[in-house]
């Protein structure tokens, strides 16, 4: 291959890249408004690229093409990377960049004397090399944009609704704070009705115990992403005595709401289901199915437990609600997302998606079996 190419080529790189920048300015709308449209740590680099690939002096060994490479793929990235990020870049204007600087290297290096079919060949395939990999950049980077700001949207969407979630058990818990403070204060002679301080103290406990549910996500949820989701195996564990007590807890707080219409079934299987688990997290697995049931409109809860094989149990948990379309099962297991839509109703859409990484820490499996206006079966599968 001629060297004085790659001599003419370097020579001429000054000159190649003002025309391409001001022919790139005209033709492509994009890049009208931009001030220096050649990136001085990529297309510039290219081009000393390109002389080295037209110099036949340079071995062109196994690792030196690895080197070019890799280089290339760099060089792409920034350039495709800084395209990306103007919003009034699109792809076939980047690939247009390319086209254009293709022709003027021809026009620049065939003022003197015509390019070999060798030497045009060097330079189409790097160039076509050159715009892949740029292209595959722009799009990624595109691609991350859109999941940033999709991630952003559903993190801003998760502060509202969690602090109108804590914001609710605390100014109720103020309020019956308040009521026996009241309470006390003017009933100094010491009448002070035991059963409103009851009441009071009661309804005090409840909201805690909410924010602390409140919290205790929260906690779960930065474990999850921190890799750090504590799963204490224990083994032996009976889970009919589990889930019994779970169902028992359910319902007690089932008769103190104010519609108690709610029937929660369970059938303790003929023989003993034995188990290495975590109860505390499979139990939270549980509260979290049966408080959905109840949620969503379920008024008969059917939960049942069955060992499928000798290496395999099944909990599954269904009720008669309002369902779930087809297409939200599989988004519902998402964070921040919920079984329901209305965005007014309760819940920082956690429950499933904690219970999703708890099953799966286990080992384990869950779905959910619905349709819209038929109610849902959550179905979750453990190993032994």
């Amino acid at each position: 291959m001629n060297k004085s190419t790659a001599v003419r080529l370097q020579e001429k790189i000054p000159n190649i890249m003002k025309a391409w920048e001001e022919r790139a300015k005209k033709e492509i709308l994009a890049a009208r408004h931009l001030e220096g449209l050649a990136l001085r740590d990529s297309i510039p680099e290219y081009m000393m690229g390109l002389v080295d690939a037209l110099n036949k002096n340079i071995d062109r060994t196994t690792a030196r093409k690895h080197y070019d490479r890799e280089e290339g793929s760099r060089l792409g990235k920034l350039h495709g990377d800084k395209r990306a990020q103007d919003l009034n870049y699109t792809i076939d204007q980047l690939i247009f960049e390319y086209h254009i600087l293709r022709q003027v290297i021809f026009d620049a290096l065939e003022q003197e004397e015509n390019l070999g079919p060798i030497e045009r060949e060097v330079i189409v395939c790097s160039i076509e090399q050159a715009v892949n990999d740029a292209a595959t950049h722009f799009t990624s980077y595109k691609e991350e944009t859109i999941k940033l700001a999709e991630a952003l949207k559903a993190r801003d969407e998760f502060l509202s609704i969690a602090s109108h979630e804590l914001r609710t058990p605390i100014s109720s818990l103020k309020l019956q704070l308040e009521m026996i403070l009241k309470n006390i204060v003017q009933n100094k002679s010491g009448s002070t009705d035991k059963e409103v301080l009851k009441k009071a103290f009661e309804n005090s406990i409840k909201q805690v115990n909410k924010l602390t549910k409140l919290v205790e996500d929260l906690l779960d949820i930065s474990s999850v992403h921190l890799g750090k989701l504590k799963i204490n195996i224990e083994t032996g564990i009976d889970l009919c005595v589990l889930v019994q007590d779970v169902v028992q807890g359910s319902k007690e707080e089932v008769s103190s709401l104010s519609e108690s219409n709610i029937i929660l079934n369970f059938q303790l299987p003929t023989s003993p289901v034995v188990s290495d688990i975590d109860p505390s997290r499979v139990g939270q697995v549980m509260r979290n199915l049966i408080s959905n049931a109840i949620k969503y409109g379920g008024k008969l809860i059917n939960i049942e437990l069955k060992k499928i094989s000798p290496k395999e149990i099944e909990i599954s948990v269904e009720d008669n609600g309002r369902g779930i379309k087809n297409k939200d099962q599989e988004r519902i297991f998402n964070q921040f997302e919920r079984a329901g839509s209305n965005m007014n109703e309760a819940g920082l859409g956690l429950g499933l998606y904690i219970s999703n990484q708890i099953i799966i820490a286990h080992g384990g499996s869950i779905r959910v079996e619905s349709s819209a206006g038929e109610g849902a079966k959550f179905i979750f599968r453990l190993p032994i």
